[in-house]
């Protein structure tokens, strides 16, 4: 059975079986991801008309996003300014944005205004927001 996190409009199903899912809906190019086909395949919507660039860990954008229900976040992983990794924002607490990561399979917080590192395997990656697209149901 799927393991399946519960999001205010309705389930996600998390890795290894979304990205099985993913695969068969052709959302993988190599190794990069189309957010807006992704989407689709899991019940939701994420035109990337949508999104937001350049967004450099802005609390009001986030914020803004989340409102609407969850939102993938585009992250630098080595604290720069180009995005090369996506996570599923779910909510904020306090000053951080509870997240998962594929990469991980697991939960992330990432500190709102600052950067944050997260622990790779034996490999630490710093992570800066540089993008927002908001996810909502169909």
């Amino acid at each position: 059975m799927a393991r399946q996190l519960l999001l205010p409009s309705k389930p996600v199903i998390l890795p290894p079986e979304g990205n099985e899912l993913l695969k068969g809906a052709k959302a993988f190019s190599g190794s990069s991801l189309s957010v807006p086909a992704a989407a689709k395949a899991l019940g939701l919507n994420a035109p990337d008309s949508e999104r937001l660039r350049g967004v450099q860990d802005d609390h009001k954008a986030v914020s803004e996003a989340l409102s609407k229900g969850a939102c993938v976040l585009h992250v630098a992983t080595d604290g720069g300014r180009v995005g090369k990794h996506f996570i599923l924002a779910l909510r904020i607490e306090g000053d951080e944005v509870v997240c998962a990561d594929p990469a991980l399979g697991r939960e992330v917080r990432l500190v709102l205004n600052r950067l944050t590192f997260v622990m790779w395997g034996k490999k630490q990656k710093t992570y800066r927001i540089v993008g927002v697209l908001p996810v909502t149901a169909v």
